[in-house]
Order: structure tokens, then C-alpha cells, then sequence
């Protein structure tokens, strides 16, 4: 147990290292190669900033699971996610076409499906109250296994919009999915999660909203959104799916709760606005408590403590075996009360410390 326990710190650290480097080490070089984020629409920051999040996570991935002793399938894993970033890579400099984006999307979904043996039986479990698991089976549980697959990466990539949230909130759902992950006894499904958690915290070293490491700072990109969520992903399905799963399908949804339900009350609402599902605004959660008045940190703080605790439930009722239909009922619930208070931000942020609102900040400055 104990060399277990120096195995994962070391990974975690080794990961963190290896993305700290790669970024620092790729930072004058994404700028003179235009791999940077410029400010323009709804792009709100400051300067031109590298877009290498991504690639710097996924050399610390490679580390942190090519190089562990596991599963051919950690191989295969790897190599889907090489080829997202390399195409998120060049999507974020050039912008490849939406089709071609699409063909690799689902050509990976498809690899992650296989991987955790999903593609020929794919459980939604009893979530919608059925005596026996809803089980789906051949060409529609690859279908809907891609869907699925699809749904985690968009989730992630809306997230993206804020600094240090995509990342605070995929580390929220790595860290909750290890421990079931460790419970299973699944060593490579833990050893992502072990190196996804070091990596992501080298990238938010660059990404966190705060004014030491705004000269420092740097984005996900494309690729490293699409990164978070299809690793994210393919360890939710290897934990709930599988003739060996211990972990209802249901259960995975609250261990990255934000992101998801962020994505069901975007859709539905541009759904119900007779808009494309796909095309962007300003109307996701952390751009409502923006636009309320909240400081990013007071905003990032907000949705990661709400993050937490929805993984923390979600784990309760793993261990109490809460039925799955409760589960689904209470996540759908959670989801339209934090889609309500998002929209009735204006009204509520002047009762938050003074400190966590902009209005604040202009305060501190003197008058001429």
C-alpha cells in the first residue's frame, strides 16, 4: 500500500513537471508560430495569448500513462488522444473545416466506444426506472456510445470560456472518477486519472485568474478542451460499462455535474430559441455570473465548490446505492436550479462580499 502510495504522488508529480515544462518551454514558440488566442467578439481578455494548454497535458499523459507497465488499450488511448490534439493543434491556428473536425471527433469516439467494450453492448443501467439495465446492442449502442462520447467533449469545450475552469473542473471529475477507479481496482483506468490530475495542474500553474500568472498566462485551445472531455469520457465509460462495471452509468453524470448540466441547459435553451445547438454565445453559467458582476477568482470559486460538491454526492450515493432513477430525477433537478440561479445572478451577486465583485475593483482605484 505504501509503495502504491509513492507510486501515484510520484506520477502526479512528474505529470505536473512535464506540463509546467512543456508549456514554459513551447510559450515563445507558439507566438512566433501564431498559435495564440486574439481578442475579438465574445473573447474578452487581454493580449495575445499561446493556445498550448493542450499540447502540454498531453506530453504529460504520454509520460504519466505511456510509460506506466498497463493495458494494450492505454496505447490505443493514447493515440486517439495524439490525433485530437494534433488536429485541435492545427484547428487552433489555421481552423480546419467543421467536417473534417467531425470525421476525427467521431473516428476517436469510435476507438474510446471500443476500448471499453461498448460498442457491441452499451448499458444506460436503470436510470429510467426499468426493472432489468436498458441495454442497447450493436449498431445502436456504437451510435449512441459516440453520441455520448460527443456530449463530454462539447461539455468541456463550452466550459473552456473562463480562465481556469475547464481545467478546475476536469480536475474535480479526475479526482472523484479515481477513487471509484481505485475502489474497482482498475489500474489503468487509475493511472489516467493519476496522470490527468498531475497534468492538468501544471497547465492551471499558467490558467488560474489570478495576477501573478497573468504575464505567464495561457489557454487550453481547442485541443486541450477536446482532450479534457474525451479522456473524461472514455474513463466514464470504462467505469459504468463492461461485464466488470461496479459503477451505474447515472452515477458518472454527477462526478463532472457542472460541465454536463451546462451543456443540457445550453442546448435546450437555444433548442427552445429555435437556434443551432452549436453556435455560441454568452449564455452559459460562468458567463451569467460574469456578466452578473462577480470577479472571474469569486466566479471560478463559485462553480468549483458547486463542482465538488455534486462529485461528493454523487460518491455518496454510489457507497449508500441510492437507486439510479433517484439519481437521474435529483441530476436533472440540480441541473434546472443551477440553470435558475445563473439567470437570477443580477439579483443575488450584491449580496456576495464586496470582494468578490468588480464593482470593487473600481472602487480601489483612486480618483484624479
Amino acid at each position: 500500500m505504501v509503495f502504491i502510495s509513492h507510486l501515484m504522488l510520484f506520477t502526479i508529480l512528474s505529470c505536473s513537471l512535464v506540463s509546467l515544462a512543456a508549456i514554459f518551454l513551447l510559450r515563445p514558440l507558439a507566438t512566433r508560430l501564431g498559435l495564440v488566442d486574439v481578442p475579438g467578439g465574445r473573447k474578452r481578455h487581454d493580449g495575445h495569448v499561446p493556445l498550448i494548454g493542450g499540447i502540454g497535458i498531453f506530453a504529460a499523459l504520454l509520460i504519466g500513462v505511456g510509460l506506466a507497465p498497463g493495458e494494450d488499450r492505454a496505447l490505443w488511448l493514447l493515440a486517439a488522444c495524439g490525433l485530437l490534439v494534433a488536429v485541435g493543434v492545427v484547428d487552433d491556428r489555421f481552423d480546419v473545416r467543421a467536417r473534417v473536425r467531425l470525421v476525427v471527433h467521431l473516428a476517436a469516439a469510435a476507438v474510446a466506444v471500443w476500448l471499453v467494450d461498448a460498442s457491441d453492448a452499451l448499458t444506460l443501467g436503470r436510470a429510467f426506472g426499468t426493472p432489468q439495465p436498458l441495454t442497447l446492442f450493436g449498431t445502436w449502442a456504437t451510435v449512441v456510445g459516440i453520441v455520448l462520447v460527443g456530449g463530454v467533449i462539447n461539455a468541456f469545450n463550452m466550459a473552456d470560456g473562463m480562465d481556469g475552469l475547464a481545467g478546475t473542473l476536469a480536475m474535480v471529475a479526475f479526482l472523484s472518477m479515481g477513487v471509484l477507479a481505485a475502489a474497482a481496482a482498475d489500474g489503468t483506468l487509475l493511472q489516467v486519472c493519476i496522470a490527468m490530475c498531475g497534468a492538468i495542474s501544471g497547465f492551471l500553474a499558467f490558467n488560474l485568474p489570478l495576477r501573478r500568472t497573468r504575464r505567464w498566462r495561457v489557454f487550453l485551445g481547442d485541443a486541450g478542451s477536446i482532450l479534457l472531455g474525451f479522456v473524461a469520457a472514455y474513463v466514464g465509460f470504462g467505469l459504468s460499462q463492461g461485464a466488470d462495471a461496479r459503477v451505474a452509468p447515472v452515477t458518472v453524470l454527477w462526478l463532472a455535474a457542472v460541465p454536463v448540466a451546462d451543456l443540457l441547459i445550453t442546448m435546450s435553451r437555444r433548442a427552445l430559441q429555435k437556434r443551432s445547438p452549436f453556435r455560441p454565445d454568452r449564455g452559459h453559467f460562468h458567463h451569467q455570473l460574469l456578466d452578473a458582476g462577480l470577479t472571474p477568482p469569486a466566479a471560478l470559486g463559485l462553480m468549483t465548490m458547486a463542482a465538488v460538491a455534486l462529485a461528493a454526492a454523487g460518491l455518496w450515493m454510489h457507497w449508500q446505492r441510492v437507486s439510479e432513477a433517484t439519481q437521474l430525477v435529483g441530476f436533472l433537478a440540480t441541473a434546472a436550479v443551477m440553470a435558475w440561479a445563473a439567470a437570477r445572478a443580477p439579483r443575488w451577486v450584491h449580496w456576495t462580499p464586496v470582494a468578490w465583485r468588480r464593482d470593487s475593483l473600481v472602487r480601489t482605484i483612486p480618483s484624479p
